[in-house]
């Protein structure tokens, strides 16, 4: 078939444009290097006055899923603060009040950061009513009390016959209980009752932040650190006491905090040791360091992409930074190794660049294409987070190939001089050192095959891990704490939302929830406007009228009895009684206006709608559990919302995002290389290393227990990014050497080794991060780079034993001359005469 010809192995369908561009930037290196800089100083200017951080987790959300349209409209009625929790730990209830009460007061003190303080709920306006929390046949008992009790209220003290009053002490303590069982949470039992667990050793302040911040990498910066500072001087006045913090606000401030040194030690030493492993590999510092400072070119020039493009970094795409280290220094690697072996046989540096463009150009070209597609095709997904870190890292990706590419050869052609071949750095003799791994080809495929076979047995174990929690920083006093509630007091942050348009709703949503075996309670305030309030008006307003003229107190009467022969001293018991239903028998409804206002800002929205928080009995951040409590409170509410199904649905969205991206670029990616080498038998064979090195990958995770989860997804396009680009070199050095292919170039053996050994180096120092989600990455890409690595060194064994480059068509240019295995066929086009270069 003609279309699976393999072509002359000296042409490439981009070898004329690369060698074109390079022949432009060897003649005019100082103009290359000016636009550059041009380049650099406004991406500079743009990201340090337009660059934003949007580091909400709703910024990853799309706007158009189900769950997160729910989720827009629950923030638009009650808006979008999350509540901060102040934890008070101590020895017992009397220990941590006046810890609590100092905390209140200071907070009070700062109302221009914090608002909605809560720690225990005075309601006197709603007690004064007490009456109406009882049944319309229970106040015509007391009505009918009253009514024997007339000599009593109106003075008659000697007429008075208590015994008809038998059972109002009951009627008062069926207030209390009423009031205790309907309204939210047992708040309002005695009138004034705090947030204290039931064992009384742990006390609460529920408490919202003022602060407007949307830009800054960690928000609320100046609320919390603030707070912290309070807490700690009430800490030190109150050493009994143990004082921290949790909620959503703190637990993302605290990851953003720890993240920000992380990711900034772990870039330092990335690049530190990307630039140890070049100047090993490549025997100097000068090209390893003019390799860098091209690859910074080209990040900086992806931070001026980013700030035209989208303007602001999530919490997923500030991650492309590390992503450019890890990937844009490898068309470095290959464009220096392949420079500095063709400069051996020239004394014309410019003609060494213009043949490593020609010849190695376009692997380099099609490895940064593929692995910008491996990205790019990210933004056909639909989870925002996943698509704005793939378009980020795709656009930069080719911009850092465009530095390797135009800057690179520019220094180069300014710092090495013409014919001084004794200062050029020697690369490493990589084929020397893996000589066993080559002479024995047929026993090293065999030794990979078992490998192989061995690793993908732990397929079966591989897991995915959606709790968040496990992914936060060790040590964080905030995730800690999250813990600890739900363990100690089977109370967490996070719940779910359920909004109800009447207090009807709100009474049948609260019966059908509390039904449900995954739900421990059901926080509302819409019950305590107590029902058949027009019903019982009018008998707490005689009643009321009845108690009006209590007298004070009664007169002293030594020695004498009442009617019926009970002793004075009873009737002083009496009194005290009608005293306390006087207290509580307002005649004004009960209305929400009665509850303090800490209360109804969490629980009515701004047109009046009614809130529900549903919590789980089980940890929510357990998914087979979450996913039962989700199925659940959605059988009663279809459209309920919170915190625990936005991380549920968002973390399960991310996966199948991460997992659609991979197929979507293994479907774009496999023509592209298709278009390059214009054979589908070499297009399979550059994908092996991607393939294989995924599967081994995929089966040490099972094998040793690193889950997949949120964070380390991102290294299934990494990947396949990599591991073809390794595979397309392999191949672009076969089909040079032809028919007389014996094995790998020790240049595109030295790039490989180098380039996978930079990503593991670059990646790896991610390691030592206090953040357990970037650990993982780390941990994930080592291995995942460590195996491509081993599939890429074994492939060129496959490819002989195959028989893939003999094609007697195309092979007499390979075999024309006495070359060695290491050299290259020179090309005509690029001989020294013919090369119209300035001197």
């Amino acid at each position: 078939m003609p279309w699976d010809r393999t072509p002359r192995a000296d042409f490439s369908l981009m070898s004329r444009p690369l060698e074109w561009l390079t022949r432009a930037v060897v003649r005019f290196p100082v103009l290359t290097l000016v636009i550059a800089g041009a380049a650099v100083a406004v991406s500079i200017w743009l990201t340090v006055t337009q660059l934003g951080f949007r580091t909400s987790r709703a910024e990853l959300l799309s706007p158009n899923s189900d769950y997160n349209r729910r989720w827009l409209g629950y923030t638009k009625e009650f808006g979008d603060k999350e509540d901060v929790v102040v934890v008070v730990e101590g020895a017992s209830r009397e220990q941590i009040i006046p810890v609590l009460d100092d905390v209140c007061r200071e907070l009070a003190r700062r109302s221009d950061l914090f608002a909605a303080v809560m720690h225990k709920i005075d309601a006197p306006k709603l007690r004064a009513k007490g009456l109406y929390y009882l049944k319309p046949e229970e106040l015509q008992r007391i009505d009918q009390l009253l009514e024997q009790a007339t000599p009593i209220l109106q003075g008659n003290f000697l007429q008075s016959n208590l015994a008809g009053m038998v059972g109002l002490s009951d009627r008062l303590s069926g207030i209390e209980r009423s009031l205790a069982q309907t309204t939210p949470d047992a708040f309002f039992a005695s009138g004034a009752t705090r947030l204290i667990s039931d064992d009384g050793g742990t006390g609460f302040v529920l408490l919202k932040l003022m602060e407007e911040d949307t830009q800054s990498f960690a928000q609320n910066s100046e609320s919390i650190d603030a707070l912290r500072r309070i807490t700690t001087e009430i800490e030190a006045r109150h050493p009994d006491a143990k004082i921290g913090l949790t909620g959503l606000p703190v637990i993302e401030y605290d990851e953003m905090r720890s993240s920000e040194k992380s990711m900034t030690l772990a870039t330092i030493l990335s690049f530190l040791g990307v630039l140890a492993v070049m100047i090993v590999a490549f025997g100097g510092f000068r090209h390893s360091i003019i390799a860098m400072a091209s690859l910074v070119v080209g990040m900086i020039w992806a931070c001026g992409y980013v700030t035209l493009t989208i303007g602001h970094l999530n919490i997923l795409s500030i991650a492309f930074g590390s992503i450019l280290l890890g990937l844009g220094i490898d068309y470095g690697v290959y464009y220096v190794a392949h420079y500095l072996q063709h400069r051996k046989r020239t004394d014309s540096t410019s003609l060494a660049l213009v043949r490593t463009a020609a010849g190695a150009g376009p692997g380099i070209l099609t490895g940064a294409v593929t692995a910008a597609v491996a990205f790019l095709v990210a933004g056909l997904t639909e989870f925002p987070g996943v698509a704005q870190l793939g378009l980020l890292a795709g656009g930069g990706i080719i911009l850092c190939w465009l530095a390797q590419v135009t800057v690179l050869p520019a220094l180069i052609r300014l710092v090495d001089a013409d014919g001084e071949k004794e200062n050029l750095p020697a690369a490493l003799d990589l084929r020397f050192w893996l000589r066993p791994l080559f002479a024995y080809p047929r026993l090293t495929l065999a030794a990979a095959t078992v490998g192989v076979a061995a690793t993908a047995v732990g397929i079966q174990y591989l897991r995915y891990d959606y709790n968040l929690l496990n992914l936060q920083p060790t040590g964080l006093e905030s995730v800690e704490l999250e813990h600890k509630l739900f363990d100690q007091t089977n109370r967490s942050a996070w719940f779910a939302l359920s909004v109800a348009a009447t207090p009807e709703e709100v009474q049948t949503r609260r019966e059908a929830f509390q039904k449900l075996p995954s739900v421990e309670r059901v926080v509302e305030i819409a019950s305590a406007i107590p029902p058949d309030i027009e019903r019982k008006r009018p008998i707490i307003e005689r009643i009321h009228r009845r108690l009006a003229d209590l007298p004070p107190q009664a007169p002293r009467m030594p020695g004498a009895s009442l009617a019926g022969g009970a002793p004075a001293a009873d009737l002083m018991n009496k009194l005290g009684e009608l005293r306390r239903l006087r207290d509580v028998s307002s005649p004004e409804p009960p209305c929400l206006d009665d509850l303090p206002e800490c209360v109804t800002s969490r629980f009515v929205g701004k047109t009046g709608k009614y809130l529900l928080q549903v919590y789980s009995k089980a940890n929510i951040w357990d998914v087979g559990p979450m996913g039962q409590f989700v199925a659940e409170v959605r059988s009663v509410d279809p459209e309920v919302t919170g915190n625990p199904l936005q991380v549920y649905e968002a973390s399960r969205q991310m996966k199948q995002s991460f997992e659609q991206a991979a197929c979507y670029a293994l479907l774009i990616i496999v023509p592209v290389v298709f278009f390059d080498f214009r054979r589908l038998s070499h297009t399979l064979l550059a994908t092996i290393p991607m393939g294989v090195g995924m599967l081994m990958t995929i089966g040490l995770m099972g094998l040793l227990d690193i889950p997949l989860n949120p964070a380390n997804m991102i290294f299934l396009p990494l990947v396949i990014g990599i591991g073809i680009e390794d595979g397309i070199h392999l191949l672009h050095d076969m089909r040079r050497q032809g028919r007389r292919y014996r094995g790998a170039d020790n240049a595109v053996i030295v790039a490989v080794v180098v380039n996978s050994l930079t990503t593991m180096v670059g990646f790896g120092a991610l390691m030592i991060a206090n953040h357990r989600g970037l650990q993982s990455l780390g941990r994930v890409l080592i291995l995942a780079m460590g195996c491509c690595l081993i599939t890429s060194l074994v492939l060129p064994s496959l490819l002989r034993i195959g028989g893939f480059a003999a094609d007697d068509s195309n092979d007499s240019a390979a075999d024309d001359g006495d070359m060695e295995n290491d050299d290259f066929a020179d090309d005509p086009s690029t001989d020294e005469h013919s090369l119209p270069l300035a001197a």
